[in-house]
């Protein structure tokens, strides 16, 4: 009796009398056809309250999405709870960034799940939702991103897949938003920098390659601070790192030839550089010589 009483708990949602309780039994069914069905009918019914205004109920349908299907045992449910917020998030297009609270956390959470569907669902359910947000997920940016680093070192080819298409997307609306805060983001490509993922650096080359070659961003004045990561990629084991590193680099420099850099951040530069110049790698140290040669140039007084 008691298992039964769960069980319809579960299948309902109090106060929404509009959502079917097989639509929601069946977001747990084992075949995609039939979980992706019943995310459609329980969109379409949020997409009638938020158009009539009854945002209380939607509310109450996402949080039961989020405390009890993302977090279920059964891997079927937490799919299907996935696949509905994916498609409610294009249905409430914008709009779906009023909801963040209620159940953003709980996606990012199922990137660490152990199986690799649900991991797919996520990314999938991401994209969805930056589609549908586009610019208002900047205030969220570092979420986003800490989710495709998870994605980028995910084992899963199909998980890669979902971290592409996301990675496009996010750099798409970076470029046409032009808001990004760079106080904030800056200090995460950093940490990244390190990580002795290879998929993770190149994809934090890529982003610091994108946001340098945005007209409007001043990646100048961040740039001491990424620099020591930078360099210590150009002995990196892996070929196309070192290349997509020393062309980053390479660019960095042309735009400190033709640009009036400050006191303060040649001098940081120089004191990063002198690190370098001994060092055992010896394309990192010949990059540091040349650095080193070049900005003397820029100013006689050193």
């Amino acid at each position: 009796f008691i298992c039964v009483s769960v069980l319809f708990a579960m299948d309902t949602i109090e106060g929404v009398p509009e959502i079917a309780s097989q639509s929601l039994k069946s977001l747990g069914d084992k075949s995609y056809e039939k979980r992706k069905a019943a995310a459609q009918e329980i969109t379409t019914v949020v997409s009638k309250l938020y158009n009539d205004g009854n945002t209380d109920k939607v509310k109450k349908v996402i949080t039961k999405l989020q405390s009890e299907y993302l977090k279920s045992s059964v891997a079927n449910y937490r799919n299907g709870a996935l696949v509905a917020i994916a498609s409610i998030a294009v249905t409430l297009d914008s709009a779906i960034v009023e909801f963040f609270p209620l159940f953003f956390n709980s996606v990012l959470k199922c990137l660490e799940d152990s199986d690799s569907k649900v991991r797919y669902y996520s990314s999938e359910a991401l994209y969805n939702i930056a589609k549908a947000a586009r610019a208002s997920i900047i205030h969220y940016f570092d979420q986003f991103f800490y989710a495709l680093c998870q994605l980028f070192a995910d084992v899963d080819t199909d998980v890669k897949k979902g971290a592409t298409l996301l990675d496009r997307l996010l750099k798409e609306i970076v470029t046409e938003s032009g808001t990004i805060d760079l106080k904030r983001f800056v200090p995460l490509l950093k940490q990244y920098l390190y990580m002795n993922n290879p998929y993770i650096r190149r994809l934090v080359v890529s982003w610091i390659s994108v946001l340098d070659s945005k007209p409007g961003i001043d990646m100048l004045e961040y740039f001491p601070q990424l620099m020591d990561g930078l360099f210590l990629l150009l002995g990196d084991e892996h070929r196309e790192i070192r290349i997509e590193t020393d062309d980053v680099l390479n660019s960095f420099l042309s735009e400190i030839k033709s640009s009036e850099v400050n006191e303060v951040t040649m001098n940081s530069m120089m004191s990063i550089l002198l690190t370098f110049v001994h060092h055992n790698d010896r394309f990192i140290r010949f990059t540091a010589v040349s650095w080193v040669y070049e900005l003397i140039l820029l100013d006689e007084d050193w």
